[in-house]
This record gives structure tokens, C-alpha cells and sequence, in this order.
């Protein structure tokens, strides 16, 4: 009997896998991006609801930059 539960207990420490990196790589990729679409689903949401309660006009979630990025308040 202790042969058959040390023999079973060898097999399934045989039969557990350890993930591969490229497969724990995969896993994250999938829940960051479940994150980041509930996270923007949240903000879309939210957003409307600003919106309708007419806290944020909808035109100036963001604001107007220059084309070369330049936040800077100095003239040029």
C-alpha cells in the first residue's frame, strides 16, 4: 500500500507541468489586456456621464496641443 501512494505521488508530480516563459507571456498579455479594456470602458462611460450631466462639454475631454507637441507657454 505505501509502494502504490509513492508511486502515485510520483506520477503526479510527473504529470504537473511547469509554464513555459512564452506561455506565462500570453497569460499577461491576455489579463493586461482585459485590464486595460475594462479600465476603458470604465473611462468611456464615465466620460458620457460627465458629459450628460453636462460637467465636461465632449469637445474638450482633451485639449487642443501643436502639431509638434510642444506644451510649453513660451512664444517661439
Amino acid at each position: 500500500m505505501m509502494r502504490i501512494a509513492a508511486l502515485l505521488a510520483l506520477t503526479l508530480l510527473a504529470a504537473c507541468k511547469q509554464q513555459s516563459f512564452d506561455e506565462r507571456y500570453q497569460s499577461a498579455q491576455r489579463q493586461l489586456a482585459a485590464k486595460t479594456a475594462a479600465i476603458d470602458h470604465d473611462l468611456a462611460a464615465a466620460q458620457s456621464d460627465a458629459a450628460e450631466a453636462g460637467v465636461v462639454p465632449t469637445d474638450a475631454a482633451l485639449p487642443d496641443l501643436p502639431a509638434d507637441g510642444n506644451t510649453s507657454a513660451r512664444p517661439r
